[in-house]
């Protein structure tokens, strides 16, 4: 047992469990102050899952006279009507392009001592390339400038057909959306013009 710790919290640390029922039993268990993470717990969440948001609605009434807090990260937004008013959602924003133009330095930095692969990125090139992954997670845009490393060799401000390439996909995989590749730009919207000068 590590110095310091107490029988309680190794109790908790050691009791790793992918039984949801067990895993919210032991929030309970636990008498220290405490935030217990539950990573990707949605599908335990969902309509048919009666014991589970059952065991949660008891929970939250215990946790508001406690030192105690129950966090869920999750992809996605799975609420039951249950548990509405017991949850707080909080939304991470999606990376801005100062962050996405960090990821894209440090991979460019990673890979410049690699001779096969050439880095052919001028500030207009960058620019384009941040522009088109906008929207992808830290994750989606390190995948992407990875896997068009490794397929071409290189990287540069033509591949924002790549990164397009896998918008698509994302949003096609999600089903929530269509993506449409615009060959318009703004001078082809009509009423434009008039819009512009009123």
């Amino acid at each position: 047992m590590p110095a310091g710790a107490s029988i309680q919290s190794q109790k908790g640390r050691n009791a790793a469990t992918k039984d949801p029922l067990a895993a919210l039993d032991l929030v309970i268990e636990q008498v220290e102050p405490a935030i217990f993470l539950f990573k990707d717990f949605h599908p335990f969440l969902s309509r048919n899952n009666y014991a589970v948001i059952r065991r949660l609605k008891d929970i939250a009434l215990h946790l508001k006279n406690s030192f105690k807090t129950i966090v869920l990260i999750s992809p996605v937004m799975e609420i039951p009507a249950e548990l509405d008013k017991e949850i707080t959602v909080i939304n991470f924003p999606q990376p801005t392009k100062e962050d996405l133009g960090g990821l894209l330095d440090k991979i460019v930095e990673e890979v410049h001592e690699l001779k096969q692969v050439k880095i052919e990125l001028d500030g207009e090139g960058r620019e384009r390339l941040l522009q088109a992954a906008l929207g992808l997670t830290l994750g989606e845009a390190e995948n992407v400038f990875a896997k068009i490393i490794v397929k071409e060799q290189r990287l540069s401000g033509d591949h924002i057909n790549e990164v397009f390439a896998e918008k698509q996909q994302i949003i096609r995989k999600s089903g929530l959306l269509e993506y449409y590749a615009a060959n318009e730009d703004f001078d082809s919207v009509g009423g434009l013009s008039v819009l512009k000068n009123g």
